[in-house]
């Protein structure tokens, strides 16, 4: 396929469509088979995921956030609530309750107003739109929370602790430097455009404001030692049409160190 930038299609038609994303790589680092796995048995939202949800919305595309969420409250196990819903998102309708809209306005309103840093970076371009590129046969591809022809990336995260030492730990955890490096990697092969300008920003949902980091070149450097052999098994799995599990063998095992140590 050739290259296709900024393509307009839901965030539910962008994780359904071909090709490896920086999420895919997460699963792709456990098995082949762990990836078609996750293609097929999508995960049901949570309660923290639906309000970052919101506060992309909310932050992102105001408009949207506006006109195509529904706010139904009651039990989620009555009937008639049930019947509402499944009505709203038949119509297209991001469904949340009213406390979570309420909540997740707050705190699009208390990032953009304490931080002329976030209100820059998501201001003069474009919101939740996807890149994708033919790479060695393949397609790979990404979805930038916002993307300007800076060029910059930027991606929203929701958080509690932004101190310098606890976000280089969830980045660590949460494989975000990885994400980065994926991202524009995609955007190098996609457009030509050869930059590490990515920023995260995250939101602290005690707070109601933002703080952004960007990863040094160290980082993204060990992010693409760990990032490529998963490009290239990707690659293998789509030519061969094998996608592996876990070695066909019985593992010897042991206890972990210390469990020596315990009385």
């Amino acid at each position: 396929m050739n290259n296709q930038l900024f393509t307009s299609e839901t965030n539910e038609q962008y994780h359904a469509s071909e090709g490896l994303s920086s999420s895919g790589l997460k699963h792709l680092a456990k098995t082949p088979r762990h990836f078609q796995m996750a293609r097929l048995n999508k995960k049901k939202e949570t309660s923290a995921q639906k309000l970052g949800t919101l506060e992309h919305l909310a932050l992102l595309e105001p408009d949207v956030f506006y006109s195509r969420v529904a706010r139904i409250d009651g039990s989620r196990n009555a009937n008639a609530v049930k019947d509402a819903i499944a009505r709203a998102e038949a119509d297209g309708l991001y469904v949340c309750k009213t406390e979570e809209f309420i909540k997740a306005e707050a705190i699009a309103k208390g990032v953009m107003e304490s931080s002329s840093t976030i209100r820059s970076l998501l201001s003069g371009g474009i919101a939740e739109q996807s890149i994708r590129a033919n790479y060695k046969g393949v397609t790979i591809k990404c979805r930038p929370d916002y993307f300007k022809k800076t060029p910059v990336i930027v991606d929203v995260k929701t958080f509690t602790d932004l101190s310098l030492s606890n976000v280089e730990r969830q980045i660590h955890r949460m494989k975000y430097h990885w994400q980065s490096y994926f991202y524009l990697k995609v955007l190098k092969e996609a457009m030509g455009i050869s930059t590490t300008n990515f920023v995260h920003v995250f939101v602290d949902t005690e707070g109601y404001c933002g703080l952004s980091y960007t990863l040094d070149d160290a980082a993204l450097e060990k992010a693409g030692q760990e990032v490529e052999p998963l490009i290239d098994k990707y690659i293998e799995c789509s030519k061969s049409g094998i996608w592996g599990a876990y070695p066909d063998q019985i593992v010897n095992c042991s206890l972990p160190h210390y469990g020596f140590y315990e009385e």
